[in-house]
Order: C-alpha cells, then sequence, then structure tokens
C-alpha cells in the first residue's frame, strides 16, 4: 500500500492528548483548527444514514462546497444501498472543487440525534473510510482529513473519539492484512 497522510484536526483544547494518542503512528499528524481549511485529497464527513447535510459540521461542509454534494450522496444512498447508508460503510463524493477534491460521507449514527459515547461507531465509521479508500486507489487519495470536532457533537471526548479513529486506520492501514483464526 502506498503512503498515506492522515491529518486528525481536533479543537485546541484537545490537541496534545490527541498527538500523544497518535505518537507511534508517523502518518498522522494532529491539527488544531479548522478541518475545511486543511490541504488534503477527500475531508471525512461523519454523517448520518440517510445523508442529510443539515446541522452541526455536515452543514458547515454544504455551506463551504454546496448542497449538490447532500443530493449527489442521497441519490447514492438511494440507489446503492437500498435508502441507508450503514455504519460501517462510506461514499467518496467528488466535490468539483481543488480543495479538497473529495469528500468521504461515513455515518457514524444511523439518526443525528444519536448519542455515540457507549458505542464503537466512530472505529466503525474509521474503518469504512480506510475501506473505501483502498477499494478506489485509481482516485489518488494519499491525505485524508479526519475532522474530531465533528465526532464530539454525539457526546463522546476527544480522546474516546481519536482511540476509536486510530483503531480504524490500523485495522485496514497495516502493513500485513488482519487474519481472525
Amino acid at each position: 500500500m502506498e503512503p498515506m497522510k492522515f491529518i486528525v484536526c481536533v479543537p485546541p483544547d484537545a490537541e496534545e492528548i490527541v498527538r500523544y494518542l497518535f505518537r507511534e503512528f508517523p502518518y498522522v499528524e494532529t491539527v488544531a483548527g479548522d478541518p475545511l481549511a486543511v490541504a488534503c485529497d477527500a475531508l471525512v464527513v461523519p454523517h448520518n444514514s440517510f445523508g442529510f447535510f443539515d446541522s452541526g459540521f455536515r452543514l458547515r461542509v454544504a455551506d463551504a462546497l454546496g448542497l449538490g454534494l447532500q443530493d449527489e450522496l442521497r441519490r447514492r444512498i438511494a440507489e446503492a444501498h437500498e435508502g441507508e447508508l450503514l455504519v460501517g460503510e462510506a461514499e467518496i463524493l467528488p466535490t468539483g472543487r481543488p480543495a479538497p477534491p473529495y469528500v468521504i460521507a461515513a455515518p457514524i449514527a444511523r439518526a443525528a440525534t444519536a448519542q455515540l459515547a457507549a458505542t464503537v461507531n466512530i472505529y466503525l465509521a474509521a474503518r469504512g473510510v480506510m475501506v473505501a479508500v483502498k477499494r478506489n486507489p485509481s482516485l489518488g487519495i494519499r491525505t485524508i482529513a479526519f475532522p474530531l470536532q465533528a465526532l464530539l457533537e454525539g457526546g463522546v471526548t476527544a480522546y474516546a473519539a481519536a482511540r476509536q479513529v486510530r483503531y480504524g486506520i490500523r485495522a485496514v492501514y497495516r502493513e500485513k492484512p488482519r487474519r481472525v483464526d
């Protein structure tokens, strides 16, 4: 697998703990700042299973990159996923812009009101992102930005969210394929 870079965007008060959590991963950079301002090939957009860009970070993405993303995501969900993109799956959407050229919609909950603290949904979403990128090498995605701020909307601490993102990346992006005996 070609080298990739992951940028984990965090609230300023969580930067130190998240950087510590990823200390053994040289391909992960921690940045305190706006995920929409980060230079990347693909921006992860934590979502609900139905593809609405209706609140929080999703709404900021729609404002910045256009509501056409919502229409395209909802079309794909209807056609390829029987109307519901499950947690653990992801869709890569072209933005039609130079930066970022792609967004990766990854559900972290079926509905927007879900509390995520007692779930592994963030891990599943991060893993789904990695699988989608791995299955689409022709897109040339080499740098992925994970907006930790958006994950915190579900009542999860920055540490817990970053830990699940870390496991999701590691589950797919590793030198040796995973094998369960």
